[in-house]
């Protein structure tokens, strides 16, 4: 899934799952700087998928890669970077 529709899945299902509704997370979203975007992605990585979350995240980047998603391989490094530090406890 290339991350425009892991967005869309995200925002569909983020209603039912969290009990917001629709027009309140459609509304305005925040602006975020690319750099917060992957801490972003990294910290909820570690939130849903634990010690688990270096696994799925090879996962991703070999299914982006065999798609050919250059850019999807490139952005899902970057959070494997953060994700990374995290871990470790160390921010740069």
């Amino acid at each position: 899934m290339r991350v425009a529709e892991e967005r869309r899945h995200i925002l569909r299902d983020a209603p039912h799952r969290h009990g917001a509704s629709v027009g309140l997370l459609l509304a305005k979203p925040p602006v975020l700087t690319p750099d917060e975007e992957r801490w972003a992605e990294a910290l909820a990585t570690q939130r849903i998928h634990g010690e688990s979350g270096p696994a799925f995240i090879a996962e991703r980047i070999g299914a982006l890669a065999l798609e050919g998603d250059e850019a999807g391989v490139a952005r899902w490094k970057e959070i494997a970077q953060r994700f990374d530090q995290l871990g470790r406890g160390t921010l740069q």
